[in-house]
């Protein structure tokens, strides 16, 4: 990450310039040292996807999850240029926290202490999209944890698509499991979820040291 941070505090520090005009780098400044501390970040997962040949790490502190080039060689990777999709070792996506990068309110924020973000898998239903744990911690209403697929912004050639000044789509992402009451499923650390060949999830509950297994239609099976 810090290869590809950005802060508007301090002209004479490297990184110089204003966040909401490089969704593709870091704030270093989102939040403040003082409330995080040492787990600034707390990256919680990594997936690879041999198609694209890229990575997807995620950060439970900040509420989002990144998209990198994999191909990239280690000047490549410091850097914002070369690479397969040409950006370097900046982010090719984001998403979960808008506000993170100045592109978005509190309101708007859609992941909350998350962990697990991955794709799909070639030959599952719904390939090619993420499946995030949603913890829920700290969401809006009430902590509770979901499962929610994320259907990002492409282009023909399988390029991340962002409008200018605009966050990354989706809005929302589509919630895969979510209880019937709510708050009767929460876990504030730990959790993940997988698709299951026949459209099924089988999700690990943390705190609980469970794991269940559910239809399209929340059933536990």
């Amino acid at each position: 990450m810090w290869d590809q941070t950005i802060q508007n505090t301090s002209s004479t520090k490297p990184g110089y310039g204003s966040p909401d005009e490089h969704p593709e780098l870091l704030d270093i400044n989102y939040y403040d040292a003082a409330d995080i501390g040492r787990d600034w970040l707390h990256l919680n997962g990594i997936d690879y996807n041999p198609g694209l040949d890229q990575i997807v790490i995620i950060s439970r502190s900040l509420g989002e999850f990144y998209v990198i080039d994999h191909s990239t060689n280690l000047i490549e990777a410091s850097g914002h240029s070369g690479g397969r999709w040409g950006k370097g070792g900046d982010f090719l996506y984001r998403w979960g926290n808008p506000e993170a990068y100045g592109r978005g309110t509190p309101q708007e924020q859609r992941l909350y202490v998350p962990h697990h973000a991955h794709w799909i898998k070639q030959g599952l239903p719904h390939s090619g999209k993420f499946l995030v744990f949603n913890n829920g911690q700290g969401r809006p209403g009430g902590p509770y944890s979901t499962v929610d697929m994320v259907a990002p912004p492409l282009d023909i050639n399988n390029k991340y698509t962002i409008q200018p000044g605009k966050a990354y789509l989706p809005a929302s992402g589509i919630e895969k499991y979510k209880a019937t009451n709510p708050t009767s499923f929460y876990s504030a650390v730990v959790c993940g979820s997988y698709l299951l060949k026949n459209g099924n999830l089988l999700t690990t509950h943390g705190l609980k040291g469970t794991a269940i297994e559910t239809d399209s239609i929340n059933n536990t099976v």
